[in-house]
């Protein structure tokens, strides 16, 4: 099991902070944080739908890459990843 966390490239946007715009200065980072922070919204109204759908698509994006990572590292074939999965 994976437990993935997104995260803000950047934290904190001093040019926002020194031109006044205090909560835009860390909205990137608030926004990132709040797609892995709580899962499984109330999907009742749209906006719960839609960080739903957003927290699905990180999560598996997340899965695929790393699956990828590992096997370049293993030096494995893409067209091969179904000899490599562990017994269910």
């Amino acid at each position: 099991m994976r437990l993935w966390r997104a995260e803000a490239l950047e934290s904190f946007d001093f040019g926002a902070f020194n031109s006044g715009d205090y909560s835009g200065a860390v909205s990137q980072k608030v926004v990132s944080e709040t797609l892995s922070k709580v899962l499984y919204p109330n999907d009742e109204g749209l906006k719960g739908k839609e960080l739903r759908l957003e927290q699905q698509y990180f999560f598996v994006c997340c899965s695929l890459q790393d699956m990828m990572r590992i096997l370049r590292v293993q030096q494995i074939s893409v067209t091969r990843f179904h000899e490599n999965l562990p017994p269910s």
